[in-house]
């Protein structure tokens, strides 16, 4: 568990613990340099993708607890929905002709955005009117790695649920 409350961990083999998704996601990346899961130091896509990664966490992924735990009236929900919407129209339009999110391969920002869409709807949030968003969602959702790794998520959901 996180200090800072609802934030993701990753504990390190030494016993740290590294927090923040665009961190871990970062760190998990650098494990593996040769996966190409994130581009070389020096690359300016390197800088494209923490741009990314901070999009995701703070307008996309933190956004869906708003109207699934956060608020309860219906009025303060819709208005969570309509700000979700705004941006998830950015990803829709830098997606609208593009297969990842950055450069020409999959990143750890196309698996953090794709995990974040599968949430979007607990939130109520249709993405069906984003149809480039659905089909981008749905491609990246089929590697083995993302699927895999859904799947160990959805378990650990159901265990800590219970």
């Amino acid at each position: 568990m996180s200090s800072k409350g609802a934030v993701p961990v990753l504990v390190l083999e030494n016993g740290e613990r590294l927090t923040e998704a665009a961190a871990v996601l970062q760190y998990i990346a650098d494990l593996r340099p040769e996966a190409r899961l994130a581009p070389p130091p020096g690359d300016l896509d390197r800088y494209r993708l923490q741009e990314w990664l901070s999009f995701v966490g703070t307008e996309i992924h933190k956004a869906f607890l708003f109207p699934t735990f956060w608020y309860k009236d219906d009025a303060s929900k819709a208005s969570a929905r309509e700000r979700i919407g705004q941006s998830v129209s950015v990803a829709a339009a830098h997606l609208s002709n593009r297969d990842y999110l950055v450069g020409d391969r999959f990143t750890v920002a196309d698996a953090h955005l794709t995990w974040s869409l599968l949430l979007l709807g607990r939130a109520g949030v249709d993405l069906g009117q984003w149809p480039a968003l659905v089909a981008y969602r749905d491609r990246i959702q089929t590697r083995r790695q993302v699927k895999a790794a859904i799947e160990i998520e959805m378990a650990l959901r159901k265990t800590i649920a219970a």
